[in-house]
């Protein structure tokens, strides 16, 4: 009885929690827009699956990446898959995001994670990364939005493989996601 105590006491430990079976959801959390407007995740919990980008304003591979991101938003989004951008750290200005939104007319909803609760509850490293999560909260894929890129600043001239549309294809589809995870390739989040 005293050795199951201890193992609990150090589950509560490493967990962060008081109930070992508390599980921190990101449809818990609350950040705001860019514009300063709180956003509430627990609203997206209807939709079919969400997509979170985690981005940098200033990173050359979320910029090339901002017309994909709009037009997957653009496809998926009347499908109850819609997308939203999660700047982590502070590592830009609120201006500095807002210019990113107008520059690239970027359609999608544009949040500020300064403490980096999101990307710590995605577990996200790397800047443009996808996680498609359903309603229950599980991770249904992470990882690149396709094949573009294969190493930092250096880009295929053709795309072979969409990582990202084919999950979120899948998902639309009902149908199992068969790739789950991808190393994104981009601008790492310190």
């Amino acid at each position: 009885m005293l050795r199951m105590k201890f193992v609990t006491g150090i589950l509560i430990i490493l967990c962060g929690c008081s109930n070992p079976t508390t599980r921190t959801s990101i449809y818990d959390q609350k950040l705001k827009t860019i514009d300063g407007i709180e956003f509430d995740f627990s609203s997206l919990k209807k939709n079919k699956a969400n997509v979170f980008v985690l981005l940098l304003s200033d990173c050359p591979s979320c910029i090339n990446y901002s017309l994909t991101l709009n037009q997957i938003h653009k496809e998926f989004s009347p499908q109850g898959i819609p997308v939203t951008g999660i700047f982590p750290g502070e590592y830009g200005t609120q201006q500095e995001m807002k210019n990113y939104r107008n520059e690239f007319s970027i359609s999608f909803p544009l949040l500020m994670d300064p403490q980096k609760k999101i990307t710590s509850v995605l577990k996200a490293t790397v800047a443009p990364e996808a996680v498609v999560i359903n309603g229950n909260g599980e991770i249904l894929y992470k990882g690149r939005i396709d094949d573009w890129m294969y190493a930092i600043g250096k880009k295929k001239i053709e795309v072979t493989r969409h990582d990202l549309i084919d999950a979120l294809q899948a998902i639309a589809e009902n149908r199992p996601v068969s790739v789950k995870e991808t190393t994104p390739i981009g601008c790492i989040i310190e």
